[in-house]
């Protein structure tokens, strides 16, 4: 080992007394257990009762708890994420109807990845439903009745369009 001390005791010029250098002061994170973190199931208080939830949907549902509640930095933290959200809506809304658009005027058929590209715009736009994903009934404060869901007509229930068309009320006077 070379010798980096003078007779004092003091390091050479040149050399380091810290040659592994500064300590890290973060542990380096894997993120597969940022995955298993983020989507643990918790057990939550909210104002509605008890929720079964990943961490990932308590904050966020805490998040907005304390908007509502007047936090002026969570409110300016979801505008912003809530404007963020309007301006990529609109650019996939532009490109959505861009690719339909040179679909048409090119005149050939879509590719694949087009036609991929199109129905992924179509369900993010919400033109329409996500495939596989059925929405729950909920219960409205009138007693025993059901909001309408997403799902396809029962047997017994005749679409409202097979339905006569109503008459329209008459004009009071």
């Amino acid at each position: 080992m070379p010798n980096t001390r003078d007779a004092h005791g003091r390091y050479l010029k040149g050399t380091t007394g810290n040659p592994k250098g500064r300590p890290t002061k973060l542990s380096k994170v894997d993120f597969g257990d940022f995955l298993r973190f983020k989507n643990s199931i918790l057990e939550i208080d909210t104002a509605a009762g008890k929720k079964i939830l990943t961490r990932e949907a308590a904050i966020q549902e805490r998040l907005y708890a304390s908007a509502m509640k007047g936090n002026v930095q969570a409110q300016i933290f979801l505008s912003r994420k809530f404007e963020q959200y309007k301006e990529n809506e609109a650019e996939i809304e532009a490109r959505f109807h861009g690719l339909r658009e040179s679909i048409k005027r090119r005149g050939t058929p879509a590719t694949e990845a087009e036609m991929e590209m199109i129905s992924l715009g179509a369900v993010v736009l919400g033109y329409v439903e996500r495939p596989g994903v059925k929405v729950k009934p909920t219960r409205s404060r009138a007693k025993g009745k059901t909001t309408p869901t997403n799902d396809p007509p029962s047997p017994q229930q005749k679409p409202s369009w097979e339905s006569p068309p109503t008459k329209p009320a008459k004009p009071s006077k």
